[in-house]
């Protein structure tokens, strides 16, 4: 289970959270310690604003907003945590270079890089003004969050208008609860002896507190309109 006290820092991804297991030293936990906006296996952002209006130069009478939420690690944080797992693995002054990932991890044996045990939670996101969502996350791999929002011209515009600017004032949050673990190693002994004999039985027994540690993961969200994406349409009637 995810040790809570073993947090390995990850200088090159500060804003993954990455924790050892407590008895497998070669199982790490990762996930964002902020919520992101999830990306489609094409690497677009999943998010829709559908905005209606009457002719192109009216202002929006309407529409629609679907955002998914998502505690994944990007790209680059993935291949960052994958060289701390492997230094984390390596003695000190002895292995190879953890830079170099793949001598690193055919020498010591690849870590296995896991999200953590999601048990509860729920996600506030904050779009625009007059825009506010919520839902419960999936509990599953990387905790995405589907949203929706019925807009009225209001909040057509304030989407509209977010969308445009880069989501520059949208906040989310996550509030969940985790699967931890701690354990122990204790040894008892007993003695017993007879006539002219002495026998000694040593016993170690492994013992494991199971836990639900609750975390705030709260930031704000962005999307790269460089990308591509086409997250806004425009509906005229």
């Amino acid at each position: 289970m995810l040790d809570p006290d073993a947090r390995v820092p990850i200088p090159d991804a500060p804003l993954a959270m990455v924790y050892r297991d407590d008895r497998d030293a070669a199982r790490f936990y990762a996930f964002a310690g902020h919520p992101r906006v999830a990306l489609d296996d094409a690497g677009h952002p999943q998010l829709s604003v559908l905005v209606y209006r009457r002719g192109k130069e009216n202002p929006p009478e309407g529409g629609q907003l679907t955002l998914t939420t998502s505690l994944a690690l990007t790209a680059a944080e993935k291949l960052a945590v994958g060289r701390a797992a492997a230094a984390a693995l390596a003695p000190p002054g002895r292995g190879p270079d953890p830079s170099r990932v793949p001598a690193a991890l055919e020498a010591r044996g690849a870590p296995t890089i896991v999200p953590p045990e999601w048990l509860s939670g729920e996600v506030s996101v904050h779009f625009a003004d007059g825009i506010d969502m919520t839902g419960r996350p999936s509990l599953a791999g990387d905790n995405t969050c589907v949203l929706t929002a019925a807009l009225d011209a209001a909040g057509a515009a304030a989407a509209e208008r977010a969308v445009t600017g880069g989501l520059a004032d949208t906040l989310a949050s996550y509030a969940v609860e985790i699967a931890v673990g701690r354990s122990s190693r204790r040894r008892t002994e007993t003695i017993r002896e007879a006539p002219g004999r002495r026998f000694a039985y040593g016993l170690d027994v492994g013992i494991t507190e199971a836990e639900r540690q609750h975390l705030d993961l709260a930031g704000p969200l962005s999307i790269d309109l460089a990308g591509g994406a086409d997250v806004l349409t425009t509906i005229g009637f």
